[in-house]
């Protein structure tokens, strides 16, 4: 739980969540010996974020020039990833989505609002060699428009579109 204060108002911003990631492999070679992601043939991520936020002592919202932003009450964020197996093991195959429901922000009369979305992302990736490797990574495969923050920055991460991993 966080207090927050407006430095721009006199009113208070009350936020209660939690965050929460998971990382598995259910290749059953890991059992009995010591491994690493990269050894392995899958591996799965998953993040999810809660957040509530309560405006305390709140002015009325048409008398302020200054809004009040509500964040995503809810992030959730899937990725898997597949080595080939055998002669093809130099190559990764990816995908994942980053979904989040909606969120606004409001000033005097004016509400500025974006939905709920889902932006699906992939990756290929090769291994060069034992010290290098590269990737391709296509973000927001199917181009859906949409807002990345409203408001106030900082709730959503940007990733390249070409990544070179070492």
């Amino acid at each position: 739980m966080t207090l927050h204060k407006s430095p721009m108002r006199s009113n208070y911003v009350f936020s209660r969540g939690f965050r929460a990631t998971s990382a598995i492999c259910p290749a059953a070679r890991y059992a009995a010996r010591a491994w690493t992601p990269k050894s392995a043939a899958r591996w799965h991520r998953a993040g999810y974020t809660f957040n509530t936020l309560k405006f305390l002592d709140d002015t009325e919202i048409s008398s302020t020039n200054f809004g009040r932003t509500v964040t995503p009450k809810h992030i959730l964020r899937l990725w898997s990833d597949y080595r080939l197996p055998g002669a093809w093991s130099a190559w990764t195959f990816g995908g994942g989505v980053n979904y989040q429901t909606g969120s606004y922000t409001e000033t005097r009369s004016v509400r500025v609002s974006q939905a709920p979305y889902a932006v699906w992302n992939a990756r290929i990736g090769y291994k060069i060699n034992k010290n290098r490797s590269a990737a391709l990574n296509v973000n927001n495969l199917f181009d859906k428009t949409y807002h990345q923050t409203i408001g106030a920055p900082g709730w959503a991460a940007s990733m390249a579109n070409l990544t070179t991993q070492r």
